[in-house]
């Protein structure tokens, strides 16, 4: 399969660059490799390529070989499917040093230097690699993960749970252990009415890191962690939520998006609750128009958390549990589905109810509280969780 992915387009919508990839795959998949004891065993494995500009003329190139071995399990049990994973990537940074010098002209003083040269550290773990260790891989990953589905759809669900712990060692250019949790959960308050929960924890465990020296903290860039978006924390743009004491790098404001797309955090907490209520068929209306009324419908919703432990020398594993409370955002918003055969489409605006980094934090110490600068606007397919 080829593909051209545009990652998150509710960027475009938050006036940040667009996130492109270009991808080359093939997939082979034996979905009943092999029984025992009632258990069924499948195989899929890929070889891919990916060609990912990050911020122009930055790229990521990779090069991948992964399988998988799902598992069903009992059905009468909570974790009813898991999965074992094994794969071989190689990344190689282009025109990183290109990209490094563009981004320190732009630097206003010293501290931003600094910041810059952070930031960009994580890559030089991985172009020292490149350089000095022997061996075409750059990393290799070992995972679990179980799962427990217990949902009546999977796309729209009106009831029931979906739970997943996931655990990843990786070993290369980057050493660490990669931990997930995530639950989501529906419940039906009245015919039209669903109350929805969501609750994601994650972790980066750094096995070769020294607040001393030259530190090592480079993790692939889609196995860190991100806050912000359209399935996050919905009052941030994509990837711009860090948390200010533990997360946040102190540089001038417009090179935040910059180190926005390159650098993510070794922690995650996002919570969300939301209720969803779908419009009855009116009468006396047309079938198009009457149609078109009941497949939509509206919401309303708060996220609360943010992503900590940027992953810097400086920052790393600073994130204390009060960070966790109250240096996370509380955001709310209201939102529009519209149903479709492949999830429904939605459109959610939000603002910062409350925002440890501003300097009044509640909503309502702010001057222009209300203005269209402090909402954000998302767009996607399926719900948010």
């Amino acid at each position: 399969t080829a593909q051209y992915v545009l990652q998150d387009v509710s960027r475009a919508f938050q006036g940040q660059q667009l996130e492109t990839e270009a991808i080359g795959s093939f997939v082979f998949a034996w979905p009943s490799l092999a029984r025992f004891g009632g258990v069924r065993m499948g195989l899929q494995s890929s070889v891919y390529y990916s060609r990912r500009t990050l911020i122009n003329p930055f790229k990521i190139e990779s090069f991948g070989i992964t399988a998988r071995t799902p598992f069903n399990l009992y059905s009468y049990t909570f974790f009813n499917s898991a999965e074992l994973s094994l794969g071989l990537d190689r990344q190689v940074p282009r025109d990183y040093l290109s990209s490094l010098g563009d981004a320190l002209q732009e630097a206003n003083n010293a501290a931003d230097s600094i910041a810059i040269v952070s930031t960009f550290n994580t890559f030089r773990a991985l172009d020292d690699y490149l350089t000095n260790e022997r061996g075409f891989f750059t990393g290799v990953f070992v995972g679990g993960t179980i799962r427990g589905e217990h949902r009546d759809n999977p796309v729209n669900p009106r009831r029931g749970t979906f739970t997943s712990f996931a655990t990843e060692l990786g070993w290369g250019a980057g050493k660490f252990i990669r931990l997930q949790f995530f639950n989501t959960s529906a419940s039906p308050i009245h015919d039209r009415l669903i109350f929805a929960t969501k609750v994601n924890f994650g972790h980066i465990v750094l096995l070769d890191f020294s607040r001393e020296g030259t530190a090592n903290t480079y993790v692939p860039l889609e196995r860190q962690f991100f806050a912000g978006g359209a399935a996050s924390i919905r009052s941030y743009p994509s990837r711009r939520l860090h948390n200010p004491r533990s997360g946040r790098i102190d540089i001038d404001e417009n090179l935040q998006p910059l180190l926005a797309n390159i650098l993510g955090s070794g922690s995650l907490m996002e919570l969300s609750m939301e209720l969803r209520y779908t419009f009855p068929r009116p009468r006396g209306l047309s079938d198009l128009w009457a149609s078109l009324i009941e497949r939509s419908g509206v919401t309303a919703f708060v996220d609360y958390g943010s992503a900590f432990n940027r992953l810097t020398r400086e920052l790393y594993n600073t994130a204390t549990i009060d960070d966790f409370i109250s240096g996370s955002v509380l955001a709310g918003g209201i939102g529009y589905r519209f149903d479709t055969p492949v999830g429904p489409f939605r459109i959610d605006i939000a603002t910062s109810l409350y925002d440890p980094s501003q300097e009044s934090p509640f909503i309502a110490g702010r001057r222009n509280a209300l203005g269209t600068a402090n909402w954000q606007l998302s767009v996607g397919l399926g719900h948010a969780f």
